[in-house]
This record gives C-alpha cells, structure tokens and sequence, in this order.
C-alpha cells in the first residue's frame, strides 16, 4: 500500500491543476453517444479476440505480422506507438489514451495527420485528458471515467458524471487497454509490446509512466510494482478471459499471462474474419 501511496501522491501534485483545467473544458463535448458505457452496453466484441499493441521494444518486430491481423481481431494500441502503426498501413480500430500531458496530444495529433480526415478510428480518452485532443484530433472520440474512488478528485467526477462509464487505469495506459477489452467482451486477449522491466529500462518506458517518472530512479520501480499489482487484480476480478503476451518480462506474471507467438495466436485464435469497423458503429 505505501508503493501505491507514493505513486498516487506524486501523480497528483503533479498533474491536479491541469485535469481541473481539462475537465472544465472537456466536459462541454460530453454526450450519450461518445461515452464508454454506451461502447460496453451495446459492444458487439462478445468472444471476438482482440490485441492490444503498446510501446515496448519487442512491438517492433511484429510490425509486419500485426498488419495481417486487419479484420481478424479488435486491434488496440497505446496512444505512443498510434502514428508508428499507422506509418506502416497498420490502422487500429481503438486508439486508447491516458497521459494528459502535451506530449501524448502531440503524438496523437501526428497520427491523426497520417491517418487522414476520414477514419473510423475510435480515440478512447479519460475526461481529464489534454484539451487539445478534444479540439484538434479528427478522431470520433470516447470518453471515460478513471475507476480511482479512493482519490476525492476522480469520486467527485464519478459522482457528477456517472454516465460516462469507467475503466480502471492502474497507473499505466496498459492496463486501461486491458480493462476496456475485457469489459467489450473480447476473450482472449493478447498483448504485443508489453515487455517493459523493472530492472533493464528503455526508452519505452516514458509511455507507461505518463511522463511523471526519471529513468532508473526508485520511484520508476513503484510505479511498476503497482502496474504488477493491478494486473492481478484485474485478474482476479476477470479470471474467465484468457490473456496472452508476446513477450516475457518482470512486468508478466506467469499467473496471469500466457506466453505465445503473435503466428501461434493467429493461428489459434484468428480463424474467423470480422468486419470490425461495422461493429464499432453498431456499438455506438
């Protein structure tokens, strides 16, 4: 709990002012249809698998791979590795969103630019994200809640805005993605990128981190022991999907993730062809 704690703590100070700044003006584009319990209530995912592709350095070896997958799964992807996807003709169908700060609206803004004016592209984004998202991104946005009902900033939101739906954020942008696949319905589940260490950190690690974080400092490894931590919780709330991983690294746990090949899982769990971009619209 003192890992949580500090990791809590710091993240406040350093982000309060901005969400309030955020929430004020985000909340005059909140709507029935852009909200992500309307996206669960009516999801047409139920059984259909999904993989999420984030910003670890093992991603990029599979860049070719992922680019079969079109229509054979839901594709999600963190908001970091968005334009590097869609630089190579990969589109995800969700893009998800959790760091407030300039740097994840200025990554969004460049895929956005790559992708074009017209996409399907569904942005998930909390409703404290950066304003700039809201009002220079041409992404159909999704908002949600940040599930924190321990911190009286994001219960207050809870309470105000209940509507919106919630997905739990863990402290990283990873488990917001898992959170959002699992509560459509998708099983299984598989992770690409996800093979970030406690012990040997790269430069990929800021995506995890939003931004708060120095390299190799023993803040960084809190802030990973809670990302560990909400994975089994999760887990254990969720037991019934099956969640796999492309690589292995001290962020998996073997009781939680499986270890597959991105081919093995295509293999396995691909079989079926999917017009993902009409269930997205019928889930909306």
């Amino acid at each position: 709990m003192e890992k949580f704690k500090k990791v809590e703590d710091a993240t406040m100070n350093a982000f309060i002012d901005s969400w309030k700044v955020n929430l004020e003006h985000n909340s005059k584009h909140f709507s029935s249809k852009n909200v992500v319990s309307t996206l669960i209530r009516k999801s047409k995912f139920k059984d259909i698998p999904c993989v999420i592709v984030l910003a670890g350095s093992s991603a990029y070896k599979d860049l070719s791979v992922i680019y079969a997958l079109k229509n054979k799964c839901l594709l999600l992807c963190c908001d970091v590795i968005a334009k590097i996807l869609i630089d190579n003709k990969i589109v995800p169908n969700i893009i998800v969103n959790l760091d407030t700060q300039e740097a994840a609206f200025i990554s969004l803004f460049d895929a956005c630019n790559s992708l074009g004016t017209r996409n399907n592209t569904l942005l998930v984004v909390p409703t404290t994200c950066n304003k700039n998202i809201i009002t220079k991104c041409n992404f159909n946005i999704v908002f949600y809640n940040k599930y924190v009902t321990h911190i009286k900033f994001f219960n207050d939101i809870l309470q105000k805005y209940g509507y919106i739906g919630s997905l739990m954020v863990g402290f990283t942008v990873s488990t917001v993605c898992l959170s959002l696949a699992i509560l459509l319905g998708c099983n299984p589940i598989l992770f690409i990128g996800n093979d970030l260490s406690f012990d040997k950190l790269d430069v990929n690690f800021y995506s995890y981190c939003d931004g708060i974080i120095k390299y190799k400092d023993k803040f960084t490894t809190n802030n990973f022991i809670v990302t560990k931590e909400w994975y089994k919780l999760m887990y254990n709330i969720f037991s019934n999907h099956n969640v796999y991983t492309t690589s292995y690294s001290s962020l998996v746990d073997s009781d939680i993730f499986t270890v597959i090949s991105l081919n093995n899982f295509i293999d396995k769990c691909c079989k079926t062809d999917y017009n993902i971009s009409w269930l997205i619209n019928k889930s909306l």
